[in-house]
């Protein structure tokens, strides 16, 4: 009897995917086994990804999203849950302890695995396959990028990160909501916004790392993802995977922003607006498929966003208000109005997870702002435009571009160019709104000639009416939140979406012009891409102003010393300098005691300026004293040391205008640290006149 030929196993589909997930399993642990910043690593894509990961597998159908768009919504999602989560537990008086942080993103790991494990994703078409890999190669060049620009700092640079620094060391050893800032400052109720420091601050507590090192990896990491989103939000306005890769370029390595943030320490900006892609994502598919999933996510979305950074809430409504304006000029009247019934419910859920937060701004921002209104009008120097802000880097080139593709993409009628018009506009008019006179004339008159023209009489009335504010009739003042510097640095992300609208308008026309060039353009077009993506990595791994670097390895050896070897009460006398009128600021690593190793100084973090008006008067004469002393107020000096209570003087490697040769009396000072030009001197008897 023959035997019957063998069958070819036919291999699963999920075999390949799993054998990946064995292996990248493999790769976390032995970069979690590597050391304290591998483990800090491993914990941080936990963070960041796994929570979000579930909540998008496990509430309801998965609905049809472009490429790019989920890890996004992941994202998104990952970085609302902790911030939504101490708004909610503080005012109860509820702290969450690192062990329980620890074991909800090691859960939320695990279970994403897990979920993965059992619930592989299909293999994806090639032409989708190819992208995600070119996305790969554009994400890990410019970590690489981002890390190269932080290499060799010591601290985050300039003023914003020492009182980040201070917040996030708060909500890590309260396990709450940074809003009493006691023992540190006399600050209670603070109406500042600190999602991005609930973050940070899980990641300090779960983490070995010292806190400047999880500012600055962790910063970096979030600076580098803003290629991802973008890149999500390009792939949906323009349906190609190649705008998303382009995009991720431009924003990765090409555009001064937002690696330029690292110069200035604006994390909390640079985090909000990583939601502000996903929220867009959820909107648009929400306007077409209202499921509840969705209008759920986008709730919650913009909940945790406005306890992150409200002007970049600000920004999100005015991009949601364009893509729901473009949605219903092509949609029935009965669908309009059945999506503004549920978006009253959206806007409703908004409000009801963010009222904790709601109750703080209201008591503390809005209720003062009623009694005196003109507290809410600026302007002058601090809306001013930074023309060298605007053109930084390559940013000449990148608009010229981008206008380019701009022009083209309207006379291909595209709807994506809509969209990134109008939204600069808007941000424009956030920032500028004594604009509005000069542009709402020249829309009535359109919509009056037209309304005429086609019988349409409402609008024509509309448009009339309209015509009546213009300069001579209407002022509209401007309000300091919103600010034109705050809009330059935001302006990569129109830039990369209008640039990789162009990409893709290039390589579709090729073909046509070029016909025999169609089968090597696939392979030109990669080639290129990452010739741009090196040459931008290489001219771009210089980001960081020396200007804004004032604490240095020396400051930092220097401060680990002192949290050694003086004792926790002790209080130091640090330069300062005037940085706005009503601001002052630390000159070098004394500014850092504070947020670093819990020690006071003479001039607290920038926050102070939320204390009680006694407290800041006392603080800016005090910083002022410091900051513009002259020979012959030695007197005045002695006071500040007596009436502060302090017990050390920490001087910089260029110390102005306080220098060494000030506490030379050795009756009454010491120097017990002298490294590296950094100095620490000890009071030894109470300050006396001279």
């Amino acid at each position: 009897m023959d035997t019957p030929a063998a069958q070819p196993v036919a291999l699963s589909p999920l075999v390949t995917p799993r054998r990946l997930l064995i292996v990248g399993v493999c790769c976390l642990l032995v970069l979690a086994l590597s050391g304290p910043l591998g483990r800090f690593m491993v914990l941080l894509g936990g963070l960041l990804f796994a929570p979000g990961y579930l909540l998008e597998r496990w509430l309801g159908p998965r609905e049809r999203l472009p490429p790019f768009a989920r890890p996004a919504l992941w994202l998104a999602l990952s970085m609302a849950w902790p911030v939504l989560l101490l708004a909610w537990t503080t005012p109860l008086g509820v702290s969450i302890p690192a062990v329980l942080w620890l074991a909800m993103i090691a859960g939320c790991t695990a279970a994403a695995l897990m979920s993965v494990w059992y619930h592989p994703p299909s293999r994806p078409a090639m032409p989708q396959l190819w992208g995600w890999i070119g996305l790969g190669v554009v994400l890990a060049g410019t970590l690489w990028v981002r890390f190269v620009q932080s290499s060799g700092l010591a601290f985050p640079p300039w003023v914003d990160s020492v009182h980040h620094a201070l917040l996030i060391r708060i909500a890590g050893e309260q396990g709450r909501a940074p809003y009493n800032l006691e023992p540190y400052l006399p600050i209670t109720n603070l109406p500042y916004h600190w999602g991005y420091h609930a973050l940070l601050a899980v990641a300090w507590q779960v983490s070995e790392l010292p806190l400047p090192d999880v500012m600055l990896w962790a910063g970096q990491i979030i600076n580098a993802l803003h290629s991802l989103t973008c890149a999500a939000l390009a792939t949906l306005l323009w349906r190609r995977p190649l705008a998303g890769i382009a995009a991720a370029i431009v924003v990765g390595v090409l555009a001064i922003m937002p690696a330029y943030y690292l110069s200035w320490g604006r994390y909390t900006q640079l985090t909000g607006l990583l939601m502000l892609p996903a929220i867009a994502i959820c909107w648009h598919t929400w306007l077409r498929h209202p499921t509840r999933r969705m209008g759920g996510f986008v709730a919650l979305l913009l909940a945790a966003l406005s306890i992150i950074h409200f002007r970049v809430l600000l920004m999100t409504l005015a991009l949601l208000g364009v893509l729901t304006v473009l949605w219903m000029l092509e949609t029935p009247a009965t669908q309009i109005w059945q999506r503004a019934r549920t978006a009253l419910l959206i806007a409703f859920g908004v409000a009801l997870l963010a009222a904790p937060w709601g109750a703080v701004l209201l008591l503390e921002r809005l209720a003062p702002a009623v009694a005196q209104p003109t507290s809410l009008v600026g302007g002058g120097d601090y809306n001013k435009l930074n023309t060298g802000l605007l053109w930084a880097g390559l940013t000449r080139w990148l608009a010229a571009g981008a206008l380019l593709a701009l022009a083209w993409a309207v006379a291909r009628r595209k709807r994506a160019a809509a969209v990134i018009v109008f939204w600069t506009v808007l941000l424009v008019l956030l920032a500028n709104p004594g604009l509005l006179p000069v542009l709402l004339p020249a829309a009535g008159l359109i919509l009056l000639i037209n309304g005429v023209l086609a019988r349409r009489w409402i609008m024509a009335l509309g448009g009339g009416g309209l015509t009546l504010l213009n300069p001579y009739t209407t002022w509209v003042p401007y309000f300091w939140l919103m600010t034109n510097e705050v809009i330059v640095i935001t302006l990569f992300i129109p830039l990369a979406l209008a640039l990789s609208g162009g990409v893709v308008l290039i390589y579709e026309t090729l073909p046509t012009r070029l016909p025999r060039f169609q089968p090597m353009l696939p392979y030109a077009t990669a080639v290129l891409l990452l010739g741009v993506l090196v040459w931008g990595g290489w001219q771009g791994r210089r980001v960081v102003n020396p200007a804004t670097i004032f604490a240095t390895p020396a400051d930092r050896a220097a401060l680990d010393w002192a949290a050694g070897n003086t004792p926790s009460e002790a209080r130091f006398l640090i330069n300062s300098t005037l940085w706005f009128p009503h601001l002052d600021r630390g000159t070098d690593g004394g500014y850092w005691l504070l947020p670093y190793i819990g020690q006071s100084s003479s001039l607290p973090p920038a926050i102070y300026t939320y204390g009680a008006p006694a407290y800041v008067a006392q603080v800016h004469a005090d910083s002022r004293l410091v900051g513009q002393y002259t020979a012959g107020q030695e007197a005045q000096l002695d006071d500040l040391i007596a009436r502060q209570g302090i017990t050390h003087i920490y001087l910089g490697a260029n110390p102005a205008p306080l220098t060494p040769a000030l506490f030379s009396d050795p009756q009454r000072f010491r120097t017990i640290y002298a490294q590296d030009g950094i100095v620490i001197i000890e009071v030894r008897t109470a300050a006396s006149t001279r």
